[in-house]
């Protein structure tokens, strides 16, 4: 188990918590058996094949049972999204310029946009599941959460540099894919000082380590080991 305070984020610590997750958490052979039997439909001019939202959606429920989402709303606001997607398409979590206005517009847009596919009259906003959703999508850029993982991140910051939200919406998400950003860059460093390589041949090194993880993906796991497992062991 990952410790709570003065945990260093480097390579190591990132590989730690992927050992943890897998030996840990029996639901994670959801996630590969979804991403290796996906198709790319989502690239294909926009039409969204609903068989392989049928497909999304068991993946999703089989994290979150509780998920409410349906089928023509996920299949409509996919469709909709499109066009961010494609502009995105080619961006990983420890480069992409958050910093620039009509980026970081656009992940709060397409995320609020998933995040309310639930059924109609159910007052419920699906913010874990709407990251999960992106993630499957891009890999490589967004990172997953929860509320254990959001409470864990927002209750570490100073209120004065991070206030917490009154909504984790897309607002919300798209600081915490700052913060992300951050920790990605660490990992990066650590591995960089050590040896001479650009970025890229990191990430691909810790990838053949890693299940062939994504650096997003193994962010998630960091976390989950760090801010979700303990909650989980408590009685």
């Amino acid at each position: 188990m990952l410790k709570q305070q003065n945990q260093k984020m480097d390579y190591q610590a990132l590989k730690k918590a992927h050992k943890v997750f897998i030996k840990s958490e029996p639901r994670c052979f959801f996630y590969d058996g979804y991403m290796n039997s996906r198709c790319d439909f989502w690239f294909r001019n926009g039409n969204v094949n609903e068989y392989e939202i049928k497909k999304l959606r068991y993946f999703i429920r089989s994290w979150d049972p509780h998920f409410t989402g349906i089928i023509n709303k996920l299949k409509s606001r996919l469709k909709k999204i499109h066009p961010v997607i494609m502009r995105l398409k080619n961006k990983r979590i420890d480069s992409i310029d958050l910093s620039n206005r009509e980026t970081e517009k656009s992940i709060k847009e397409i995320f609020d946009l998933i995040a309310g596919c639930c059924k109609s009259g159910k007052n419920r906003f699906e913010s874990t599941d709407a990251s999960k959703i992106l993630h499957t999508i891009l890999p490589e850029l967004f990172v997953m959460w929860d509320r254990n993982i959001r409470n864990g991140i927002w209750k570490e910051k100073r209120k004065d540099e991070w206030k917490r939200p009154k909504k984790f919406n897309g607002k919300a998400y798209a600081c915490f894919l700052s913060l992300m950003q951050t920790k990605a860059k660490k990992v990066i460093e650590s591995c960089t000082n050590k040896k001479r390589y650009s970025p890229s041949q990191v990430i691909k090194e810790i990838s053949s380590k890693a299940n062939n993880y994504t650096l997003a993906k193994l962010l998630d796991e960091y976390n989950y080991v760090k801010y979700t497992l303990p909650k989980k062991k408590d009685p």
